[in-house]
């Protein structure tokens, strides 16, 4: 359940970065945004700061959820294991290193970008 849940979160990461990516090279090439801020009562770009900061704290959860899990199953069953399990618990922990990294930098994005 847990290593499902950290990989979908990865991949919804993943699909995230691969939307943004035309509108960060929009904004580079054009020096302006692509979306405009309208005069609504929420704007276009406090829409896109509470979506930016709902990723990071969906990673962010994958992160607490991806170190729990191995932390735990090298507490309760780490004498048991043999080598390849081991190995696995430790790729485990890299991929949720990863995520860790990746939450790091969407809230420094949502920090510094507003």
């Amino acid at each position: 359940m847990s290593s499902r849940y950290v990989f979908a979160t990865g991949a919804i990461g993943f699909v995230y970065t691969l939307i943004q990516i035309p509108f960060a090279m929009y904004n580079v090439v054009k020096e302006k945004r692509w979306i405009r801020v309208c005069n609504n009562t929420i704007s276009t770009e406090t829409r896109y700061l509470i979506f930016l900061e709902g990723m990071a704290f969906l990673l962010a959860s994958a992160v607490g959820v991806g170190f729990g899990v191995t932390i735990e199953l090298k507490r309760a069953f780490g004498d048991r294991f043999d080598d390849k399990a081991k190995k696995f618990l430790n790729n485990g922990n890299i991929s949720t290193g990863l995520l860790l990294v990746g939450f790091v930098l969407m809230a420094l994005l949502s920090i510094f970008l507003y």
